[in-house]
Formats: structure tokens, sequence, C-alpha cells
């Protein structure tokens, strides 16, 4: 039925087919269009208008489907800056941002442990409504949200690349949220042969043999050593005690470097 449904309505127009219900008016093309775009993902400037725009559409949801009863988790792979400073900034790099009520989608999310010499966190959410712009579980659950997508979906522009791929199998969850706190991470992860690099990406600098022995220690004490994983729990724990004991430090050198770069675009200037 629904792939006749498919090939007659670009012919027909799905309006004159379908009557929709109080509930299945809420689903309507600029919606659906506006969840596509966004599953499609893109480069940070194209996130940044697709939630802004998703943010705007779902508004008018009902609240059932923006909220959530879940721990949700997401990843963050530290390429541009370290760990400590993202702590020190207590800012996120996106606002608005897809989360996942499965831990186990958000360690294996884009190839699962950061690529060699990187390092990356998984920050976790408790539930609470607020923030939460669309729950695509439960959007995804919905027989008329479903039915909605069967009937629009010829109309729908890149939806083999959106909806039409992803669908509900990444159990995400659209959440509003730009502050960092310790208590946010959940797990910290990389992969390194060398364990002077992984405390390079989490410092920011080269580390001493007493650090490195911290960090193993930890991993050693949850089971684990350097390279590839996810170190959680109490292991977890005593590294970010380590990461934010050197916040401060890092912080003034941090300033005294950039006051340096100033002074000689200054001068560059002057001459």
């Amino acid at each position: 039925m629904e792939m006749l449904l498919a090939a007659w309505l670009p012919r027909h127009g799905w309006k004159q087919l379908w009557s929709p219900n109080a509930l299945t008016m809420q689903f309507d093309l600029e919606l659906l269009q506006a969840i596509s775009d966004w599953q499609q993902g893109g480069n940070a400037r194209e996130k940044h208008r697709r939630g802004k725009q998703l943010k705007e559409v779902a508004s008018s949801l009902d609240p059932k489907f923006r909220q959530c009863g879940l721990v949700t988790f997401r990843k963050i792979d530290l390429k541009k800056q370290p760990l400590w400073q993202l702590l020190a900034d207590e800012k996120l790099p996106e606002t608005i941002s897809a989360w996942t009520s499965s831990i186990e989608v958000a360690k294996g999310f884009k190839n699962g442990v950061p690529a060699p010499g990187s390092q990356g966190v998984i920050l976790q959410r408790d539930p609470s409504p607020e923030g939460v712009i669309v729950n695509l579980v439960t959007l995804y659950a919905e027989p008329a949200y479903r039915q909605a997508m069967t009937i629009c979906g010829p109309q729908i522009s890149g939806y083999s690349n959106g909806m039409g791929r992803y669908g509900a199998t990444q159990a995400e969850v659209v959440i509003e949220k730009d502050r960092l706190l310790p208590s946010d991470i959940y797990a910290m992860g990389g992969f390194s042969s060398e364990p002077e690099e992984i405390g390079r990406i989490i410092f920011g600098r080269d580390v001493s043999q007493e650090e490195i022995q911290v960090m193993r220690n930890a991993l050693v004490a949850a089971g684990q050593d350097f390279g590839s994983g996810w170190v959680e729990g109490d292991a977890k724990d005593r590294a970010l005690a380590r990461t934010l004991e050197q916040v401060p430090m890092l912080k003034e050198i941090k300033r005294r470097q950039d006051e340096l770069k100033r002074n000689k675009k200054a001068s560059r200037s002057r001459s």
C-alpha cells in the first residue's frame, strides 16, 4: 500500500488523499524537511543553520515529543580544543546538537574511539525537559509521524540522505545545551601507542613521567591500559581530577602565549 501511495502522490498531491487529524497535522512538510535536513549532518555552519530551523518548527509539537525521560549521551572529538580548555571555558562547541539515549551508539558514533593521536569525551545529560528541541525516538515511534513520512517522503529534498537513511537508528534526541561542567563527562577516550601523546591532547602540553604514571595507574585500576578504549567510572574521575588541577596553570600559560602573539602582531604592523 505504501509503495502505491509513493507512486501516486507525486502526480496527484498528498492533500487530495489525506485528511489529517489533530495529531497528524503537527507533522507537516516543513517539519519533516527540517528533521531530514538535520539528520543529514553537514559542516558547523550548516548544522548551526539547520539546528535553528529545527528549533523553530518543532516548537509547536506536542510536549511529549519535546522531552526525554532517559539519560542522554553525546560524543565530542577534541580536535581543535584540548579538554582542559573546554572545562575552563565551560562552553560546548555546538549549542544545538545530537544526543542519544544509547551509550553504545555514543561510543560507536563516527567510528568509535577517536583516531590515533586524538582524544574524545562522552558527555551525559540527566533526564529533563529543559533544552529538548525534539525527541526523535518518541517521534519515530509515533504511527502518525511514520504515516506522514510515507506520504510526504517524495516531496522531501535529500530524503535518502536524511531521515530516509537514518530514521530512528541513532536513538537521537536533539538538545540545546551550551554549558559544560565536569560532572557532565561520562567517559574519556582515545587511541595512542604513546602515553605522551594522550597527555599532550588532554593537557595541551608535554607531560612528565610522573603524570603519565598517574594516568596509567587510573587506567590499570579500571582494568585498562593505554591504547584504544573509553575510560569510565572511578578511573575517569581520577584522570578528570588531575586535569582540573592543571586548569589554572594552563590558563595562565595560554594567556601569556596569546599576549605574546598579540605583541608580535602589533610589532609587525608598526614596522
